[in-house]
């Protein structure tokens, strides 16, 4: 939470460079999560989902924890589980999907 307009100026000039980089997408959501905007987290990190040709748990754990902020647990614990395949021995994923209801 350290330079938060810093590190956003750069996420959206990095992704204005290069649209179609999912990784630049995820770092802009997680940067819009982190300013509390979780409709534009949300948006951007689906982006970041479509445009990573390998499934991220980072990606999936970024979306559950937007969902939840959206109150869409279920969503939620989906994103979760699926990070959890990729990360099995993720403790904190164990504890989101539990938080999650699921």
């Amino acid at each position: 939470n350290e330079n938060l307009e810093e590190a956003g100026t750069m996420a959206k000039e990095a992704a204005a460079l290069s649209p179609e980089n999912g990784a630049i997408a995820d770092t802009l959501g997680w940067w819009h999560f982190r300013k509390g905007d979780y409709p534009r987290a949300l948006a951007s990190l689906k982006k970041a989902e479509r445009l990573t040709e390998e499934p991220d748990p980072v990606i999936f754990d970024h979306l559950g924890q937007t969902l939840m902020k959206l109150n869409e647990k279920e969503f939620a614990a989906d994103c979760f589980r699926k990070a959890l395949e990729l990360d099995p021995d993720n403790a904190e994923l164990k504890t989101r999907l539990e938080g999650a209801g699921k």
